[in-house]
C-alpha cells in the first residue's frame, strides 16, 4: 500500500495525482527494499505523534536487515531532476551505466524518467516494475529477466529497452 506522511494536506495528494489505493507488486526486489528503507529513514515524513483524524500504519514484522544500505541524495527543490535520477544508482549499481548514458538528453531538454514504477498491464495490474521509465512517452528501460512480463505493453506502443537490448533506449534519447 502507498504510504502517504499525513505531512501533506489532501490538496497536496490531490494535485500529485496520487491514489491512496495502489497496492506495490510483491515481493519488493533487494535494491528496492534497501531504496525504502533508505526513503522512509530519510526523506518520508511523519510527525512525531499520531495526528487526530488521520489513520496511522502499524508494521505487524519488519523485513530482515539489508546490508549496506546506499547512501542517496535528497533532492533539493532547486535540484537537477536528472542529478536526483543519477543519485538512486549508486556508483557500482548496475543499472548507473544505462542512467548516465540517458544523462545527456536532460541537456537536451528531455524530462528526467520516474525511477522504479510499475507499469500497467492493461487490465488494472502491473506487468512489472521498469528500472526507469518515461510514462507519458511510453518508454521504458527493464531488467533483462521482465522483458518476456511487457508483451501487453508492447501491444500498446510501449517501447521497451533492456540491458541485453539498449537500441530503442538509445533511438529514443536521439530523438
Amino acid at each position: 500500500m502507498v504510504l502517504i506522511s499525513p505531512a501533506l494536506s489532501d490538496d497536496v495528494v490531490s494535485v500529485f495525482g496520487i491514489d491512496v489505493t495502489t497496492r506495490l507488486r510483491l515481493p519488493l526486489s533487494d535494491r528496492q527494499k534497501v531504496y525504502m528503507r533508505y526513503h522512509r529513514e530519510h526523506v518520508f515524513k511523519a510527525p512525531a505523534e499520531p495526528t487526530p483524524g488521520v489513520s496511522t500504519v502499524q508494521v505487524v514484522s519488519a523485513p530482515a536487515p539489508i546490508p549496506e544500505v546506499p547512501t542517496l541524495t535528497t533532492p533539493s527543490v532547486d535540484s537537477d531532476p536528472w542529478n536526483d535520477l543519477l543519485a538512486q544508482f549508486p556508483e557500482g549499481d548496475e543499472f548507473r551505466p544505462f542512467v548516465e548514458e540517458a544523462l545527456p538528453a536532460g541537456y537536451a531538454g528531455l524530462p528526467a524518467p520516474e525511477a522504479w514504477i510499475d507499469l500497467p498491464d492493461g487490465r488494472g495490474g502491473t506487468a512489472t516494475t521498469a528500472v526507469f521509465a518515461w510514462p507519458s512517452e511510453k518508454v521504458a528501460f527493464v531488467r533483462d529477466e521482465d522483458v518476456a512480463d511487457c508483451a501487453s505493453l508492447l501491444r500498446h506502443g510501449w517501447t521497451i529497452a533492456s540491458p541485453n537490448d539498449t537500441a530503442p533506449l538509445v533511438a529514443f534519447l536521439a530523438l
